[in-house]
């Protein structure tokens, strides 16, 4: 994620403070993993967490109280589509 976002931007700096305020967001679901929005659908049974500036940070997971584990599934920034507007690169071999 830090990488897309400084290959968008070309600023180390915000790529660094969102990586902050991804570390901060998952630090908040791991002390509570039960607090969030429920989601339906195909992912029953998960959570969806926002944080960060403005709230562009997403985090969408499965608490595994049986296990005393979180399963993250999905983190996102900025609710856009950033892989249609980031620089394709070809595979490296």
């Amino acid at each position: 994620m830090a990488h897309h976002i400084f290959d968008i931007t070309s600023d180390q700096s915000a790529a660094e403070r969102r990586m902050d305020e991804m570390d901060t967001l998952i630090g908040e679901i791991l002390g509570n993993p039960f607090s969030g929005t429920r989601l339906s659908g195909d992912l029953e049974g998960c959570i969806v967490r926002h944080g960060g500036r403005d709230s562009k940070l997403r985090i969408i997971f499965e608490p595994l109280s049986s296990e005393d584990a979180v399963f993250f599934i999905m983190a996102s920034f900025g609710g856009e589509d950033w892989k249609a507007g980031a620089r394709m690169q070809e595979p490296q071999p």
